[in-house]
Protein backbone atom coordinates (compact mmCIF):
# COMPACT_ATOMS: atom_id res chain seq x y z
CA UNK A 1 0.00 0.00 0.00
CA UNK A 2 1.31 3.44 -0.41
CA UNK A 3 2.76 5.45 2.29
CA UNK A 4 1.67 8.84 2.28
CA UNK A 5 4.09 11.38 4.00
CA UNK A 6 3.16 14.22 6.25
CA UNK A 7 5.36 16.55 7.69
CA UNK A 8 4.27 16.53 11.29
CA UNK A 9 4.64 14.06 13.63
CA UNK A 10 1.58 13.05 15.53
CA UNK A 11 0.48 10.46 18.07
CA UNK A 12 -1.37 7.05 17.56
CA UNK A 13 -2.61 4.36 19.62
CA UNK A 14 -0.96 0.75 20.07
CA UNK A 15 -2.11 -2.24 22.41
CA UNK A 16 -0.96 -5.85 22.96
CA UNK A 17 2.33 -5.84 20.96
CA UNK A 18 4.33 -8.66 21.72
CA UNK A 19 7.57 -8.95 22.74
CA UNK A 20 9.46 -12.32 23.92
CA UNK A 21 12.61 -12.93 25.73
CA UNK A 22 14.15 -9.58 25.57
CA UNK A 23 16.95 -9.92 27.58
CA UNK A 24 19.10 -7.06 28.97
CA UNK A 25 19.75 -5.16 26.15
CA UNK A 26 18.11 -2.83 24.70
CA UNK A 27 15.18 -3.03 22.04
CA UNK A 28 12.59 -1.35 19.65
CA UNK A 29 8.81 -1.77 19.23
CA UNK A 30 7.57 -1.30 16.02
CA UNK A 31 6.24 2.01 16.38
CA UNK A 32 10.41 3.40 16.12
CA UNK A 33 9.21 6.50 18.46
CA UNK A 34 6.56 6.34 21.76
CA UNK A 35 5.20 8.99 24.36
CA UNK A 36 6.79 7.43 27.56
CA UNK A 37 4.66 8.50 30.18
CA UNK A 38 1.94 6.26 27.75
CA UNK A 39 3.96 3.34 27.82
CA UNK A 40 2.04 0.14 29.57
CA UNK A 41 4.08 -3.08 30.20
CA UNK A 42 2.06 -5.90 31.60
CA UNK A 43 3.06 -10.10 31.61
CA UNK A 44 -0.77 -10.84 30.24
CA UNK A 45 -3.04 -9.53 27.59
CA UNK A 46 -5.81 -6.79 28.03
CA UNK A 47 -4.80 -5.22 30.98
CA UNK A 48 -3.86 -8.28 33.12
CA UNK A 49 -0.93 -9.73 34.87
CA UNK A 50 1.64 -7.53 36.33
CA UNK A 51 2.17 -4.56 35.20
CA UNK A 52 6.15 -3.36 34.98
CA UNK A 53 7.48 -0.37 37.20
CA UNK A 54 9.39 2.78 35.35
CA UNK A 55 13.42 2.58 36.90
CA UNK A 56 12.45 -0.43 38.82
CA UNK A 57 11.43 -3.11 35.93
CA UNK A 58 12.65 -1.12 33.29
CA UNK A 59 14.06 1.90 31.81
CA UNK A 60 13.91 4.02 28.18
CA UNK A 61 16.46 5.90 26.16
CA UNK A 62 17.23 8.00 23.37
CA UNK A 63 14.85 10.72 24.08
CA UNK A 64 13.77 12.70 20.91
CA UNK A 65 13.66 16.37 21.51
CA UNK A 66 12.01 17.66 18.73
CA UNK A 67 8.95 14.90 18.69
CA UNK A 68 9.18 15.91 22.32
CA UNK A 69 8.43 19.37 21.72
CA UNK A 70 6.20 19.01 18.44
CA UNK A 71 4.04 17.13 20.45
CA UNK A 72 4.19 18.20 24.00
CA UNK A 73 4.78 14.65 25.70
CA UNK A 74 8.45 13.34 25.85
CA UNK A 75 9.27 10.58 23.34
CA UNK A 76 11.48 7.61 23.46
CA UNK A 77 12.93 5.24 21.15
CA UNK A 78 14.18 2.72 23.10
CA UNK A 79 13.26 0.36 26.14
CA UNK A 80 15.19 -1.99 28.37
CA UNK A 81 13.86 -4.29 31.51
CA UNK A 82 16.63 -4.05 34.03
CA UNK A 83 14.42 -6.72 36.01
CA UNK A 84 15.73 -10.13 35.28
CA UNK A 85 12.27 -11.57 36.46
CA UNK A 86 10.91 -10.27 33.03
CA UNK A 87 13.86 -10.92 30.79
CA UNK A 88 12.94 -14.09 29.73
CA UNK A 89 9.03 -14.17 29.79
CA UNK A 90 6.30 -12.63 27.33
CA UNK A 91 5.55 -9.42 27.58
CA UNK A 92 2.65 -7.23 26.53
CA UNK A 93 3.16 -3.13 25.30
CA UNK A 94 0.62 -0.73 24.68
CA UNK A 95 0.37 2.86 24.78
CA UNK A 96 1.00 5.85 22.33
CA UNK A 97 3.09 5.82 19.22
CA UNK A 98 4.73 8.87 17.15
CA UNK A 99 4.53 8.61 13.47
CA UNK A 100 5.44 10.69 10.96
CA UNK A 101 4.41 8.38 7.81
CA UNK A 102 0.83 7.07 7.85
CA UNK A 103 0.13 3.63 6.00
CA UNK A 104 -3.17 3.73 4.06
CA UNK A 105 -3.69 0.50 4.67
CA UNK A 106 -3.94 0.90 8.38
CA UNK A 107 -6.95 3.67 8.36
CA UNK A 108 -5.65 5.93 10.60
CA UNK A 109 -7.93 8.51 11.94
CA UNK A 110 -5.99 11.76 13.19
CA UNK A 111 -8.85 13.38 15.67
CA UNK A 112 -9.92 16.94 16.24
CA UNK A 113 -7.28 18.97 17.96
CA UNK A 114 -4.69 16.42 17.84
CA UNK A 115 -2.33 18.14 15.49
CA UNK A 116 -1.12 21.94 16.82
CA UNK A 117 0.13 24.40 15.71
CA UNK A 118 3.45 23.93 17.04
CA UNK A 119 3.44 20.74 15.23
CA UNK A 120 3.97 22.15 12.01
CA UNK A 121 7.71 23.21 10.92
CA UNK A 122 6.92 26.43 9.77
CA UNK A 123 9.73 29.01 7.52
CA UNK A 124 10.84 28.95 4.19
CA UNK A 125 13.11 26.70 4.03
CA UNK A 126 12.58 23.30 1.92
CA UNK A 127 10.67 20.91 3.48
CA UNK A 128 8.86 23.64 5.36
CA UNK A 129 5.02 25.05 5.48
CA UNK A 130 5.78 28.51 4.13
CA UNK A 131 2.78 31.41 3.31
CA UNK A 132 3.66 29.84 -0.33
CA UNK A 133 1.87 26.40 0.93
CA UNK A 134 -1.53 28.00 2.70
CA UNK A 135 -4.45 27.76 0.02
CA UNK A 136 -6.33 31.02 0.68
CA UNK A 137 -10.05 31.40 -1.02
CA UNK A 138 -11.45 34.51 -1.93
CA UNK A 139 -15.60 34.46 -2.54
CA UNK A 140 -15.28 38.52 -2.90
CA UNK A 141 -12.93 37.59 -6.19
CA UNK A 142 -10.97 40.27 -4.71
CA UNK A 143 -7.54 38.95 -5.62
CA UNK A 144 -6.91 35.88 -8.10
CA UNK A 145 -4.16 34.32 -5.98
CA UNK A 146 -4.90 30.59 -4.57
CA UNK A 147 -1.70 30.71 -1.60
CA UNK A 148 -1.18 33.03 1.11
CA UNK A 149 2.33 34.40 -0.23
CA UNK A 150 0.78 35.57 -3.83
CA UNK A 151 -2.43 36.85 -1.95
CA UNK A 152 -0.32 39.16 0.34
CA UNK A 153 1.33 40.95 -2.80
CA UNK A 154 -1.70 41.33 -4.38
CA UNK A 155 -2.94 43.51 -1.51
CA UNK A 156 0.04 45.67 -1.70
CA UNK A 157 -1.77 47.14 -5.39
CA UNK A 158 -0.84 45.98 -8.98
CA UNK A 159 2.78 47.36 -10.03
CA UNK A 160 3.76 47.53 -6.21
CA UNK A 161 6.04 44.89 -6.39
CA UNK A 162 8.44 45.92 -3.75
CA UNK A 163 5.79 47.66 -1.31
CA UNK A 164 3.51 46.19 1.68
CA UNK A 165 0.44 47.21 3.10
CA UNK A 166 1.56 49.11 5.35
CA UNK A 167 3.85 51.31 2.88
CA UNK A 168 0.90 51.92 1.16
CA UNK A 169 -0.72 53.34 4.26
CA UNK A 170 2.45 55.50 5.14
CA UNK A 171 2.85 56.49 1.53
CA UNK A 172 -0.79 57.98 1.68
CA UNK A 173 -0.03 59.74 4.58
CA UNK A 174 2.67 61.60 3.08
CA UNK A 175 1.09 62.38 0.57
CA UNK A 176 -2.11 64.04 2.66
CA UNK A 177 0.53 65.99 4.04
CA UNK A 178 2.30 67.83 1.35
CA UNK A 179 1.81 71.50 1.26
CA UNK A 180 4.08 72.24 -1.53
CA UNK A 181 2.64 72.86 -5.31
CA UNK A 182 3.31 70.52 -8.12
CA UNK A 183 1.40 67.13 -6.08
CA UNK A 184 -0.48 65.52 -9.43
CA UNK A 185 0.64 68.31 -11.46
CA UNK A 186 -1.29 71.19 -9.15
CA UNK A 187 -0.62 74.50 -9.23
CA UNK A 188 -1.13 78.21 -7.60
CA UNK A 189 -1.69 79.98 -11.06
CA UNK A 190 -4.62 79.93 -13.18
CA UNK A 191 -3.68 76.60 -15.59
CA UNK A 192 -6.03 74.86 -17.88
CA UNK A 193 -6.67 71.02 -17.06
CA UNK A 194 -4.35 71.63 -13.90
CA UNK A 195 -5.70 70.48 -9.95
CA UNK A 196 -6.35 74.15 -8.13
CA UNK A 197 -3.32 74.10 -5.19
CA UNK A 198 -4.08 76.96 -2.52
CA UNK A 199 -0.68 79.02 -1.66
CA UNK A 200 0.37 79.32 2.46
CA UNK A 201 -1.90 82.02 2.60
CA UNK A 202 -5.25 79.69 1.58
CA UNK A 203 -5.36 81.62 -1.94
CA UNK A 204 -5.22 80.40 -5.52
CA UNK A 205 -5.72 81.59 -8.69
CA UNK A 206 -8.70 81.47 -11.65
CA UNK A 207 -9.49 83.07 -15.30
CA UNK A 208 -11.99 85.34 -15.57
CA UNK A 209 -15.80 83.35 -15.79
CA UNK A 210 -17.35 83.05 -19.36
CA UNK A 211 -20.71 81.39 -18.26
CA UNK A 212 -23.07 82.04 -15.79
CA UNK A 213 -22.09 78.60 -13.81
CA UNK A 214 -17.92 79.81 -13.68
CA UNK A 215 -16.24 81.68 -10.44
CA UNK A 216 -15.70 85.21 -10.23
CA UNK A 217 -12.15 86.02 -9.56
CA UNK A 218 -11.33 89.87 -8.21
CA UNK A 219 -10.26 91.32 -11.29
CA UNK A 220 -13.67 90.14 -13.11
CA UNK A 221 -15.52 91.48 -10.00
CA UNK A 222 -13.52 94.71 -9.56
CA UNK A 223 -13.49 95.70 -13.39
CA UNK A 224 -17.94 94.53 -13.35
CA UNK A 225 -19.23 95.97 -10.33
CA UNK A 226 -17.61 99.04 -9.14
CA UNK A 227 -16.88 99.90 -5.36
CA UNK A 228 -18.59 102.05 -2.89
CA UNK A 229 -15.61 104.97 -3.67
CA UNK A 230 -15.76 104.13 -7.30
CA UNK A 231 -19.59 104.47 -7.39
CA UNK A 232 -19.18 107.96 -5.69
CA UNK A 233 -17.11 109.43 -8.33
CA UNK A 234 -18.78 108.22 -11.04
CA UNK A 235 -22.17 109.93 -9.28
CA UNK A 236 -20.48 113.99 -10.61
CA UNK A 237 -22.10 112.62 -13.78
CA UNK A 238 -25.64 113.34 -12.33
CA UNK A 239 -24.99 116.30 -10.77
CA UNK A 240 -21.65 117.84 -11.97
CA UNK A 241 -20.17 117.28 -8.34
CA UNK A 242 -17.53 115.03 -6.82
CA UNK A 243 -19.37 113.23 -4.45
CA UNK A 244 -16.09 110.77 -3.19
CA UNK A 245 -16.21 113.44 -0.59
CA UNK A 246 -19.54 112.97 1.10
CA UNK A 247 -17.90 109.32 2.26
CA UNK A 248 -14.93 110.85 3.52
CA UNK A 249 -15.32 111.17 7.57
CA UNK A 250 -13.71 114.23 7.92
CA UNK A 251 -14.99 116.13 4.94
CA UNK A 252 -18.04 117.93 7.01
CA UNK A 253 -21.20 119.22 6.48
CA UNK A 254 -22.04 120.12 2.59
CA UNK A 255 -24.94 122.01 1.37
CA UNK A 256 -26.30 121.27 -2.58
CA UNK A 257 -27.92 123.94 -3.69
CA UNK A 258 -31.76 122.10 -5.15
CA UNK A 259 -33.66 124.66 -6.60
CA UNK A 260 -33.61 128.35 -6.39
CA UNK A 261 -35.24 128.13 -3.19
CA UNK A 262 -34.52 124.75 -1.65
CA UNK A 263 -31.43 123.38 -0.50
CA UNK A 264 -30.02 119.65 0.81
CA UNK A 265 -27.68 119.42 3.60
CA UNK A 266 -25.58 115.98 3.46
CA UNK A 267 -24.18 115.25 6.47
CA UNK A 268 -21.49 112.43 6.85
CA UNK A 269 -22.51 110.07 10.17
CA UNK A 270 -19.32 108.88 11.33
CA UNK A 271 -21.54 106.19 14.09
CA UNK A 272 -22.91 103.87 11.19
CA UNK A 273 -21.14 104.97 8.35
CA UNK A 274 -24.24 106.59 6.60
CA UNK A 275 -25.03 109.98 4.83
CA UNK A 276 -27.71 112.09 5.92
CA UNK A 277 -30.20 114.45 3.54
CA UNK A 278 -31.44 117.02 5.50
CA UNK A 279 -33.65 119.33 3.45
CA UNK A 280 -33.71 123.00 4.45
Amino acid sequence: MPIIEVVIPFKDVFSDEIKTNVGSSYFTLSNDWFVGSELVIRTAAGGGGTLLILNTDYELSEFNSFYSVKIESNVYHQIRIINPTYQSTTLYFSGQSVKTKIDVSEGVVIGDDDIKDNMIDWGSESGQVGAVDMPIVDSGSRITATEVENALQELAGSGRTTETIKDNAADLDTHENLTTAGVHGSTIVATANKLVHRDASGRAQIVSPSVAADIVNKSYADSTYLGITDKAADSDKLDDLDSTSFLRSDAGNVTIPIGSSIEAEIEWNATDNSIDFIIN
